[in-house]
C-alpha cells in the first residue's frame, strides 16, 4: 500500500473538527503510549491518551487491512466515541485519528530513513567513482591503470525467482525464493539481509566462492528495482520463521509479478512445475472451430496461467 493511500484511508473517515483536535492532541504530546502489531496483512495499532478530565486515560485500537486497503475495526473508550459511534460506518474520534496519523508518521520515518541513507550513499559513491575514474585515466602508473581497469570491469549477477503455490486454511498464497549467481546459482538463505546489504552496497556472502562486493559485481537496473521492492516488503511482512522465502498473498501477486516482467521464473502451480516468462501483454490465444453434425465445438490446445 502506498503512503498516500494510507493517509487517504485515515482522512476519509475523519471530520474536519476531529482532525484539528487530533493534530492538537499530537502537538501537545497527549499520546502517552503507542504500539503496533501485525497479524497476516492486518496492522493493529494501539494508543493510550490523556483523557478530558485527566483522571483516567483513553485507549484506542485501530485495525487496518493492507490488502483490502481499509479500516476494518476502530474502537475508543472516550465519551465522544461512545455517544456517536454507529454500526454501518467507521467513525473515528480525535483519539483514533491521532492513532492513525501517528502510524502514518512512523511508516514514513522508517521508509525515509532507509531512502535517505541509500540516496546519500549513492551520491557519495558516484562522486568518488567519478574522481577515481579520472585519477585512473590521467595516471602514468601502468600498474595503477591495470588495477583500475579490473575495478571497472564488474560482473553482472543474475537473479532467478522460484514461486510456489501454497494452499492452507482455505486461502491461497505464494512462497517466493531467490537464487543469485553467474553460472552457478546460489539460494538466498536470508532474503531481508541480502536485499538490505545490496541496497546499501555492503559486502554479502551469497555462497561458496561468491561474495558480493560493489567493486566486483552489479545487478541490472530492473533487478535493483526488484531488490528495493523485496526489501520494502520484508519491512512489513511477518515471516520470521523462514528467512529463505517471502510469502505473497494471492491478492497482491499481480503487483509482485509486475517487478518480474520479461524475467523467466520457475512456477509451481496446481501441483505442476513450469519454466515461464512473465509478460504484460495480450495472451496469444488460438482456437479451432469444428462442426460436427449440427453442433459446433470450439477448442484450444494451449494451456495458460492467468492472474
Amino acid at each position: 500500500m502506498k503512503i498516500s493511500k494510507l493517509e487517504q484511508i485515515i482522512l476519509h473517515n475523519s471530520s474536519k473538527v476531529n482532525l484539528n483536535r487530533a493534530k492538537h492532541i499530537l502537538n501537545n504530546k497527549e499520546l502517552l503510549k503507542f504500539n503496533i502489531s501485525k497479524i497476516d496483512n492486518v496492522y493493529n495499532i494501539y494508543g493510550n491518551f490523556k483523557s478530558e478530565n485527566k483522571l483516567q486515560t483513553c485507549n484506542t485500537h485501530l485495525k487496518i487491512d493492507f490488502v483490502e486497503e481499509k479500516i476494518i475495526f476502530a474502537k475508543c473508550n472516550c465519551s465522544m466515541f461512545s455517544e456517536i459511534n454507529y454500526q454501518n460506518k467507521t467513525y473515528l474520534c480525535e483519539h483514533l485519528i491521532s492513532t492513525g496519523l501517528r502510524f502514518v508518521e512512523e511508516v514514513k520515518k522508517k521508509l525515509n530513513n532507509r531512502t535517505t541513507n541509500k540516496d546519500k550513499f549513492r551520491i557519495d559513491k558516484n562522486i568518488l567513482n567519478e574522481l577515481d575514474f579520472f585519477r585512473c585515466k590521467d595516471s602514468n602508473n601502468l600498474a595503477e591503470k591495470e588495477e583500475c581497469g579490473l575495478k571497472y570491469k564488474r560482473k553482472k549477477l543474475e537473479i532467478n525467482v522460484s514461486i510456489s503455490e501454497v494452499k492452507e486454511n482455505n486461502s491461497k498464497c505464494f512462497d517466493v525464493s531467490f537464487f543469485v549467481g553467474t553460472n552457478n546459482m546460489y539460494s538466498i538463505t536470508n532474503i531481508k539481509e541480502w536485499a538490505e546489504s545490496i541496497i546499501n552496497s555492503k559486502e554479502y556472502y551469497i555462497g561458496k566462492g561468491l561474495v558480493y562486493t560493489p567493486k566486483k559485481y552489479y545487478f541490472s537496473k530492473a533487478d535493483e528495482e526488484l531488490l528495493e521492492y523485496i526489501y520494502e516488503y520484508t519491512l512489513f511482512s511477518d515471516n520470521e520463521n523462514n528467512e529463505r522465502i517471502i510469502r505473497i498473498p494471492n491478492e497482491i501477486l499481480r503487483r509482485f509479478l509486475e517487478k518480474l516482467l520479461k524475467k523467466k521464473i520457475k512456477l509451481n502451480y496446481n501441483y505442476q512445475t513450469y519454466i515461464t516468462e512473465v509478460k504484460d501483454e495480450n495472451v496469444p490465444l488460438s482456437f479451432t472451430l469444428k462442426q460436427i453434425n449440427d453442433n459446433y465445438i470450439l477448442t484450444t490446445k494451449k494451456y495458460f496461467l492467468f492472474h
